[in-house]
């Protein structure tokens, strides 16, 4: 790589190449990288890189000053877009002996978060925080906890479907203290009676309803609602100046890195014990296996168990080597007594959801078990077209089985003569972080400050490096301070 007093760095595919294979060859990186931004803090490769240091350094060396270069400009311009709010702080009640009378003992996970919610709500600026669990983490429990803290103010809870929300709400009743009144607002619910009522549990039927002011805003499987939704809840709830400090739930995690980056804009608290350890087989099948996959099926249902065939698509696709649900719904009911069938077009799907859980036996179904229903006698899913799927998708559906620790299986159906590596690894791992990092290394990170792009390269150097991550950080940070 030439450099003159107004060189440019481009990265062609031939200097790609020759800097890659100089890193690959380098063992160490000296301490230049610091002194890299530009003086007045705004850095951009073609400014920043100076003559002189670039003539001096290795491969590996202009390899990691660009990446560190290009990920310390996206921080500032991600850091800029944080804006704050006052939030009124009031005393917090003391729920110590809540959690020690619980019918289970919280994992560390689990009060850490707490402890971190308990921060925010003390905080004089409105906060913001992701609560990321992997599924069967525990989240309710931490939803709970925050609401009980927050007595006897008001906290709203948003959970994207009726199921999801019914299901916390019952668990709200089996576990909040009695003092603290829990109501259920569904869609259809037209005048509910909000008074007395110190946490809120809803749908976004929310939104349409003349909300009291609240200092504490929580939104579940937060990635099933739009930006524009969970912000508008925050809205309804504003007080005067004051904003309400907002947690958002999610069981599909993000790499490490990631929450690195992101956690310019929002705080992170992770859930990565598990009350009990994951007896969950997955498997890639093929055409030579169905018959095998057929006795086990028989076996489980059999055994009192339940099963959930996932397809692609509701009907036929020229385009889609797959059946679709409604081609294949034949040949489940030939073969198996009461079969149920819903998707997501299906205005009685949460109906259907609901007897399935309480009495069925085989649901053959699209994407919308992916989140909102559990199922305790569920053992066994198989997906239709797995290579199709983000792993996000997958590991959700594969959660959906063996919820209370006992064994289950997923099978992840492919007519590929040669599944892709992704699903091996996949099939591999039951930690949906390490999942998360498979699916980055295989999509990267799309376009993480607007979210126009949800998946694709969009740095140029940078490859989610955690150390060059830390390094870019700490220079902000000294950038903050003058330094």
């Amino acid at each position: 790589m030439s450099a003159s007093r107004d060189c440019v760095v481009q990265s062609t595919h031939y200097q790609t190449e020759t800097i890659q294979t100089a890193a690959a060859q380098a063992t160490t990186a000296i301490p230049i990288i610091a002194q890299i931004a530009s003086d007045a803090g705004t850095v951009h490769a073609a400014d920043a890189v100076r003559a002189a240091a670039v003539a001096s350094m290795s491969g590996a060396e202009i390899l990691r000053t660009l990446k560190f270069v290009e990920i310390l400009n996206y921080l500032q311009k991600l850091s800029a877009k944080k804006t704050s709010f006052p939030a009124q702080i009031y005393p917090l009640h003391d729920i110590s002996d809540w959690l020690t009378s619980l019918p289970f003992e919280p994992t560390h996970d689990q009060l850490n978060a707490i402890k971190d919610i308990a921060s925010d709500l003390q905080s004089p600026l409105a906060r913001r925080r992701v609560v990321m669990g992997d599924v069967g983490s525990g989240k309710t429990l931490v939803i709970l906890a925050s609401a009980a803290m927050n007595y006897p103010r008001i906290s709203y809870l948003m959970a994207p479907t009726s199921i999801l929300a019914e299901q916390i709400y019952a668990e709200a009743r089996r576990l909040l203290p009695p003092q603290i009144k829990v109501l259920l607002v569904k869609s259809g619910d037209r005048e509910p009676n909000f008074v007395g009522a110190h946490l809120i549990i809803g749908t976004h039927a929310l939104l349409y309803h003349e909300l009291a002011p609240s200092n504490l805003i929580m939104v579940d499987e937060q990635h099933r609602f739009g930006s524009n939704q969970r912000e508008k809840i925050a809205r309804l709830t504003e007080n005067g100046e004051f904003r309400a400090h907002f947690i958002q739930f999610s069981a599909t995690p993000i790499p490490r890195t990631l929450s690195m980056i992101q956690s310019e804009l929002v705080s992170f608290s992770f859930l990565k014990q598990l009350p009990f350890e994951k007896q969950i087989k997955t498997k890639i099948l093929q055409n030579d296996g169905f018959a095998g996959f057929m006795q086990d099926l028989r076996r489980e249902l059999a055994a009192g168990n339940q099963a959930i065939i996932v397809y692609p698509l509701v009907q036929q696709s020229e385009s889609s080597v797959y059946q679709s649900l409604e081609e294949a719904a034949p040949f489940w009911k030939a073969q198996f007594a009461d079969v149920m069938i819903t998707h997501g077009s299906d205005k009685d799907k949460e109906e259907v959801l609901r007897r399935f859980r309480d009495e069925g036996r085989l649901l053959i179904t699209t994407t919308i078990v992916e989140v909102g229903i559990s199922l305790p006698r569920l053992s066994v899913i198989l997906i239709v077209g797995a290579e199709r799927m983000g792993l996000a998708s997958l590991h959700q559906l594969r959660g959906r089985v063996g919820r209370k620790g006992q064994a289950g299986r997923c099978y992840l159906y492919t007519k590929l003569k040669s599944p892709p590596q992704r699903l091996r690894e996949f099939a591999a791992t039951l930690d949906g972080f390490k999942v998360a990092n498979i699916d980055l290394k295989n999509r990267q990170g799309g376009d993480l400050l607007g979210g126009s792009v949800q998946h694709g390269a969009m740095f140029a150097w940078y490859d989610y490096e955690e150390d060059v991550t830390a390094a870019a950080k700490q220079r902000l940070k000294d950038i903050g301070r003058g330094a």
